[in-house]
């Protein structure tokens, strides 16, 4: 069996791509242990709202609110991951 897989979704102003791009990533990793980690950098469009609102148990939302960076919101991610597999991912579908 594989490992606990964190995927981490860095996300600024995301807000209509993130519901869509959580609920692909889950489908396709519904045979696995996993969350989805969306670390949101103070978004003005309530992304991290969309997200925490949502309340799904695989699905965890951080709000960070200070020095906004693509670099530090993975590593954040990272942080707050508890599997083994790590997955990095844009959250504009790219």
């Amino acid at each position: 069996m594989l490992d606990k897989i964190s995927v981490i979704l860095p996300t600024y102003n995301e807000k209509d791509n993130i519901m869509p791009l959580i609920m692909a990533v889950h489908k396709e990793l519904l045979s696995y242990e996993h969350e989805i980690i969306v670390v949101d950098d103070n978004s003005s469009d309530g992304t991290y709202q969309t997200v925490s609102n949502a309340k799904l148990p695989f699905a965890k939302a951080i709000l960070r609110e200070h020095d906004r960076s693509l670099a530090k919101s993975i590593r954040c991610g990272l942080e707050n991951a508890s599997g083994k597999v790590f997955v990095i991912m844009d959250s504009d579908f790219n």
